[in-house]
């Protein structure tokens, strides 16, 4: 009995096993002899633990919704098991035995969780975090460069929030000590002109950085890193200014991946850029934008409009960045160019079709390398070799005028941080400039009392030469000993074309006195050299003088917790040999200009949530011809400015702004009753007048709206942003006009309120 046992269990374990393949047999060739065994006699099976399974890993990659960029130090929990990405974003994570969801964790991101059967069956996983909006506690670090008594710099992320469009260069419209002008581009600085202000793409000095449309900036948001704007006091490495100082600073940082945006505004402009690291060390910048209204206008307006004036742009930009171990290369190619273009029907045409051409333009375009070096000792160089071509012409029926000038221009600046408070700062910068100037003009006759532009007879003519400006400067920190910084600076000067030199002396001072106040203080001499044709031999005067400004400041910085700092500032600029039309030398110095005032300045720090300033100005400008003339209200006066700028996150990817502005209206000179009959001439004539901008427009006042939501993809995201610029409750005016005999005046209005889209998309 126990033999037969035995063959069962092992017939019994045979069967168990999986079988090989045998030759086939015919079934009845082998018989069971063994006895059927009843259900109680069968053996009972020991129980058999399953065989244990390996474990499996699961490869995870994070990335950033709406950009697909790698996410670093994602922490990554499952289970007891935590895990966190590395630069590449990846990490691998072993699948417990237990089901267990996993969840993805990052400051910044909103968290994430999948549930264990979405993964338990995956051996890679990638997943895409979508931005969270960040706390209102926390305040974004801003960066601190030179410090100067008026000097701000905004952040592109700043300017973003409250510029308009976005746009970073137009954030110097909201600053204190700053006044617009309605349909103007440019921006005046406490009462000066914007000629006499200094404007620098890094640093490479260029005529204007406004577009004439909308006053857009000639760089695209995508490039600028930050804006430094000095209304007054800065030290001697400026010159050739009475005014302020504006610095657009392109990126130095090398792209992390490619990337591309193109924007769609409606209805003014298109544009596209593209950024890439070309290795670990070096990156590529390009992008170019264009304006449409010149295309899209004449095709819509009718025929009977009457005067149409287009306004147009183009720019172009390409910087390719090379990092080194001592500093970095940096090569910069851009390109700009405005006009204005109309037919207009006119009663004093040349052309038989009564149409006078009327055709302005502005252009420049430059080419440098900068590199930034760093030497012993605490030393540093920075230098920038320059070339910039401008070509400005208007051509208007038969008056023409054009100036072509190219701007070879080397500036070299030399540092030390001598402690660290104290830095040692020196530089040179020579420019040679060839020029050619044609003209076509009316004759100026000072002995005709009713001399008229349009019927005076034309004088053509052309002149060719070049100048040479070399200048060095200086200037050093002392601390003193009750904690004190005094900085004493000096840049001296020669300009060929007048064959004249000369020196500016400025002296900068800054003194904490505890509670988080800082006094500071700044006086100094800026002059400026002659511009455009008033130098010239033909049409200008080459005896003329360096216009000279004297600022004084006096300010007090306060920052009153982490999210709120103010600066309030009084100033007083004095510029005097102001160059001014002369009947017979063309140009003299004998005018002066004084601007005086104060500013208030209140900023609430850059959160997440919420950021904003509010800017206000008191000041008053007046001007005279000479030092015998009376004392008269400036073109650029305007007593009261106020600017209130905010934005606020709803979401990471939506946020709403808005701007308040207001100023006191512009000055003008009224010709009511001021006008003569000539008989010559068969029409009225205004004669000139004592009152010179003794009459004011009316207050301009101005809102403005936007919003901006972000539509997240995997790897790329789009940005739908609306608004509504220059709202008010009427039409602004923008200037006078008489009628045929100047008996009565009338205000032009301005632009209704223009709403706007842009359609954004970076991929």
């Amino acid at each position: 009995m126990r033999f037969f046992l035995t063959c069962s269990l092992v017939v019994s374990s045979l069967a168990a096993t999986p079988s090989r393949a045998q030759p086939a047999t015919d079934p009845s060739a082998t018989k069971d002899l063994s006895p059927a065994l009843t259900p109680a006699e069968q053996p009972k099976q020991p129980d058999v633990a399953p065989l244990p399974q390996a474990p499996r890993s699961l490869k995870v990659k994070v990335l950033q919704k709406g950009t697909g960029g790698v996410l670093r130090k994602v922490e990554i929990r499952l289970g007891a098991t935590k895990a966190f990405t590395d630069p590449e974003g990846l990490a691998t994570i072993e699948l417990p035995a237990q089901p267990s969801e996993v969840t993805f964790v990052k400051t910044g991101f909103l968290t994430s969780t999948l549930p264990w059967d979405e993964i338990k069956d995956l051996a890679e996983l990638e997943i895409y975090l979508y931005p969270a909006l960040g706390s209102d506690d926390e305040v974004i670090v801003r960066g601190k460069r030179r410090p100067s008594i008026s000097k701000k710099v905004i952040s592109s992320i700043e300017a973003a929030r409250v510029a308009p469009g976005g746009d970073p260069g137009q954030v110097t419209k909201l600053m204190p000590g700053v006044t617009t002008r309605p349909g103007r581009p440019d921006v005046t600085i406490r009462g000066s002109k914007s000629s006499d202000s200094s404007y620098y793409l890094d640093d490479i000095k260029v005529p204007f950085i406004y577009h004439a449309i909308g006053g857009i900036s000639v760089l695209p948001a995508s490039i600028i890193e930050d804006v430094e704007f000095s209304a007054g006091g800065f030290g001697p490495e400026y010159g050739d200014a009475t005014g302020g100082v504006v610095v657009l600073r392109s990126k130095v940082d090398i792209p992390e991946k490619p990337v591309t945006r193109f924007t769609l505004n409606l209805p003014l402009y298109s544009g596209i850029y593209h950024e890439r690291p070309l290795s670990e060390t070096s990156g590529l910048l390009v992008g170019t934008r264009r304006s449409y209204l010149d295309q899209i206008l004449p095709k819509v307006l009718p025929k009977d409009s009457g005067v149409t004036v287009i306004p147009f742009f183009r720019d172009y930009q390409g910087i390719y960045t090379k990092k080194v171990d001592d500093g970095h290369y940096k090569l910069s190619l851009l390109a700009s160019a405005d006009g204005l273009r109309a037919v207009a029907p006119n009663d004093f045409s040349a052309d038989e079709n009564g149409t006078a051409n009327f055709s302005v333009s502005t252009y420049f375009g430059a080419i440098a390398v900068e590199r930034m070096k760093k030497l012993s000792d605490g030393w540093s160089m920075t230098t920038t070799p320059q070339l910039v071509y401008t070509d400005n012409k208007f051509d208007i029926n038969d008056l023409k005028f054009r100036v072509r000038a190219h701007y070879f221009r080397l500036p070299i600046e030399f540092s030390q941080k001598v402690s660290a408070e104290e830095r040692l700062y020196a530089g040179v910068d020579a420019e040679y400039i060839p020029f050619n100037v044609t003209f076509y003009l009316p004759r100026f006759d000072p002995d005709d009392p009713f001399y008229d532009p349009e019927e005076a007879p034309k004088v053509a003519g052309e002149e060719k030469g070049a100048q040479s400006n070399i200048s060095g400067w200086v200037a050093r920190d002392f601390k003193l000993g009750n904690g004190g910084v005094v900085t004493p600076g000096l840049r001296a000067f020669y300009l060929s074309s007048t064959k004249k030199s000369s020196a500016d002396p400025r002296l900068q001072y800054r003194q904490s006195v505890g509670g988080g106040h800082t006094i500071k203080g700044a006086i100094g001499q800026y002059s400026q050299n002659p511009q455009n044709a008033e130098p010239s031999k033909t049409i200008g005067n080459p005896t003329l003088e360096f216009p000279r400004a004297y600022h004084y400041i006096l300010g007090l910085e306060t920052t009153w917790n982490e999210r709120w700092d103010s600066d309030i500032q009084i100033f007083l600029k004095d510029v005097r040999k102001v160059i001014r039309n002369d009947p017979v030398k063309n140009y003299n110095n004998d005018g002066r200009l004084e601007s005086y005032g104060f500013e208030t300045f209140v900023r609430r720090a850059l959160t997440e949530r919420w950021f904003g300033w509010f800017a206000y100005t008191w000041s008053r400008t007046r001007e005279r011809l000479n030092d015998q003339s009376d004392w008269y209200l400036g073109e650029n006066d305007q007593t009261h400015v106020v600017n209130l700028a905010g934005s606020y996150r709803v979401s990471a990817g939506w946020d709403v702004g808005g701007r308040l502005g207001y100023h006191t209206g512009n000055t003008y000179t009224s010709k009511l009753g001021e006008a003569v009959y000539n008989s010559n001439l068969d029409k009225y004539q205004p004669r000139s007048t004592n009152q010179v901008n003794a009459a004011r427009l009316p207050d301009y006042n101005e809102v403005s709206v936007y919003s901006g939501h972000d539509i997240l993809f995997d790897t790329w995201k789009s940005t739908i942003r609306w608004g509504l610029e220059y709202f008010w409750f009427k039409r602004q005016a923008y200037g006078v006009r008489n009628n045929y005999d100047f008996t009565k005046e009338e205000y032009f209005k301005g632009i209704p309120p223009i709403p706007y889209l842009e359609l954004r998309g970076e991929f």
